[in-house]
């Protein structure tokens, strides 16, 4: 019916369509329209014609579509609800309902039923997991893991997981507050036996549980905080009941040492009963109380302080004993104890411990310290033969001068062995080292880097020794050839007929009377014996010759009229000066220092005098003299330190001549007085004569 109804309409647009057409091709025949145009109008009107259609069919397929949608989502939404709920799905076809409308409203109505269903459902879980959240609460702090409402999990197996899980909570409930009970129970127990306030720790725990009429707290919080309390409280009281038996055991230890009466140990035998009980016989009531362990370890302390008195003479005895014994084998204390802590600190076994060690060790140490002693010996008699060498009165007789002698010789002879018994404790303090593995220490340094030293430091003395042998013949060699060109000069001592000795003031005669430069260069290359100033001595009297003879050379006249100068000086100062003591000498009596120096001034310019004449009369010699082999060094010794044998070239020096006598002496009146003055003559005593200590004419005028 709706076939042919359609066909009709079809026949009867196509009749009208065809009438049209042809109105409009009598229209373009009056207009005159071309055929081209008329086929393209013609073709834009089918166009249009498609356009309408096509829409119109679009809009059909739209409202199909949506109708289609509405059912599919419906079936979908009832499919998942069946798949939430864990029921199986129910197959629903449209074709069978007629039409898409009637499909549609079918499914509606299928929905909205398992809506329903599910709202029950989703009651019953509700419910299960209140209870679930409130107990887990109580017990945990928390909600389970897994209690939680799952809009895609309905299924009646997940509602009955639930209700168990929900049955063991409150199984687990009613478990911890048994607990918790017990617990407490326990905790009343330990703070009667440590004479503690039970209500006050249950406070610090869990303020609600001090009302009975509150249901007690089960959460897991609770119960650790219970639990830590109660191993708290436990191990304070193991620590006190061990403390307690170690005083005990001190007590009856003290008491058998120290015969205490029997009246006295009744105060504390309630505890020295218990000296072996096990925790759970410490039941009475504050037995372990901080006050009991207190008052027992006051008592303890008292017996301790008189036990303590007797020990530390003994101690003190020990460790007196230990210095004594490190001291005689050069051990220090951190050698033996090598330690953190201090000697004072060790107990009796300790230091008896030590001592063994340390002799043990001395025993081992006995052989090298024997060489040492010996090498000891030999350096302290090197040192005194040393002192010996220097000391200028070492050949005058006198009392006891026979054994110093023999002191000297033998400690020569001992002085020769030092490198002898050197070597031998280095090589035996090597093989001790290699043997034990350590160094052998002497007072607290290494002995091997005492020797090694030692060595090196003889060896050093020994080439300064040698360098000064060296400088003494050098300087002989110069007097020998300064002996060869101007011939030896007699000595003053010799002139006056009488040998030259010491006086027993310790003020030197006639040596004082020479040239000071010259007994400034003996007595420091004699005493001092330093190298340094050997060579400047000796290098600057070769200066002083050579430069006399390039000075006699350059200008003869001016050396010959200095020394008619000198002469005519000389000869006034000999004839109107006279030098007379402001005080009257007494035998034996010290020369006053200002006599001396003016003696000594007397002398220098005699010399100086002779000097001059000797080198006035070889003047014609130095000037054909050949140039010295050796060359030589200007300058005073003070004011050089030659560390090599290199030498400068060659100054001439200023001499000293003028100084000494730029002043020249006012002349004295040579009348009746100065007569009687000369006349007076010094007394000299025996022991003077006898030494020969006689002052010069100069001064005796």
């Amino acid at each position: 019916m709706y076939s042919n109804r359609t066909s009709s309409q079809f026949g009867q647009q196509e009749t009208t369509c065809h009438l049209l057409l042809k109105e409009l091709q009598i229209i373009w025949d009056e207009v005159g329209e071309s055929d081209s145009r008329r086929d393209a109008m013609l073709r834009e009107i089918e166009h249009k014609c498609l356009d309408l259609y096509r829409k119109e069919v679009d809009e059909a397929k739209l409202c199909r579509a949506q109708i289609q949608q509405e059912i599919a989502d419906n079936v979908a939404e009832i499919a998942g609800i069946c798949a939430a709920m864990g029921e199986q799905p129910l197959h629903f076809d449209p074709k069978s309902c007629g039409s898409l409308k009637k499909a549609r409203e079918t499914v509606v109505s299928q929905l909205e039923e398992m809506r329903k269903l599910k709202t029950k459902r989703k009651k019953q879980f509700s419910e299960v997991l209140y209870h679930l959240k409130n107990i887990s609460s109580e017990l945990y702090g928390s909600m389970v893991a897994n209690a939680y409402l799952e809009e895609n999990n309905l299924s009646l197996k997940r509602l009955e997981e639930l209700q168990k899980q929900l049955l063991q909570l409150q199984n687990e409930k009613a478990s911890r507050l048994k607990q918790v009970s017990d617990q407490l129970n326990a905790l009343n127990s330990l703070c009667l036996v440590l004479g503690l306030d039970v209500k006050d720790k249950i406070c610090e725990i869990c303020p609600t549980m001090v009302n009975s009429t509150v249901t007690k707290d089960v959460s897991d919080n609770t119960i650790k905080n219970l639990t830590s309390e109660i191993q708290s409280l436990r191990e304070v009281k193991i620590h006190r009941m061990q403390k307690l038996q170690s005083f005990a055991a001190a007590l009856l230890e003290m008491w058998d040492l120290m015969d205490t009466p029997m009246e006295e140990q009744q105060k504390f035998h309630h505890v020295t009963s218990k000296i072996t009980a096990l925790e759970s016989e410490f039941t009475e009531s504050k037995i372990l109380s901080i006050d009991s362990v207190i008052y027992l370890e006051k008592e303890v302390e008292r017996l301790q302080v008189l036990k303590s008195t007797k020990m530390k003479e003994l101690l003190r005895k020990k460790k007196l004993e230990l210095e004594e014994i490190c001291r005689k084998t050069h051990l220090t204390t951190q050698t033996v104890f090598q330690s953190q802590h201090s000697l004072e600190l060790l107990d009796y076994d300790q230091i008896e411990h030590l001592i063994t060690k340390t002799k043990e060790e001395a025993l081992n140490r006995k052989e090298i310290l024997e060489k040492v002693e010996k090498w000891l010996v030999a350096c302290q008699e090197e040192s005194w033969l040393e002192e010996y060498n220097r000391d200028d009165n070492r050949y005058n007789a006198g009392r006891g001068a026979h054994l110093t002698l023999k002191r000297a010789e033998k400690a020569r002879a001992l002085l020769s062995k030092i490198p002898g018994i050197v070597e031998t404790i280095i090589l035996k303090v090597k093989a001790w080292e290699k043997e034990r593995g350590q160094e052998f220490m002497y007072d607290g340094s290494r002995l091997l880097s005492i020797l090694e030293d030692y060595s090196t430091l003889r060896q050093e003395k020994e080439n300064e020794r040698q360098l000064q042998r060296d400088q003494k013949k050098l300087q002989g060699q110069l007097m020998a050839e300064h002996e060869t060109l101007f011939g030896s000069k007699p000595s003053p001592a010799f002139k006056s007929g009488y040998k030259v000795s010491r006086c027993s003031t310790g003020i030197p005669s006639i040596t004082m009377l020479q040239d000071p430069r010259h007994a400034s260069l003996i007595h420091q290359s004699n005493k001092k014996g330093n190298v340094t100033n050997q060579k400047g001595s000796i290098l600057r009297n070769k200066n002083i010759y050579h430069s006399t003879q390039s000075s006699a050379g350059k200008d003869n006249s001016k050396a010959i009229g200095h020394s008619v100068k000198l002469k005519k000086t000389a000869s006034s100062a000999e004839k109107g000066t006279e030098i007379q003591s402001s005080l009257t000498r007494k035998p034996l009596s010290p020369v006053s220092p200002a006599v001396l120096s003016k003696a000594n001034i007397s002398n220098f310019q005699e010399d100086h005098r002779k000097s001059q004449n000797v080198a006035t009369q070889q003047k014609s010699q130095m000037l054909t003299a050949t140039p010295p082999s050796r060359p030589y060094i200007a300058g005073d010794e003070e004011n050089m330190t030659p560390k090599n044998m290199a030498l400068p070239v060659p100054t001439t020096p200023l001499t000293s001549v003028p100084m000494l006598t730029a002043i020249t002496p006012d002349s004295v009146y040579s009348g009746p007085t100065a007569a009687s003055k000369t006349s007076q003559s010094f007394e000299y005593s025996f022991e003077e004569v006898r030494a020969g200590f006689m002052l010069p004419k100069t001064y005796a005028q």
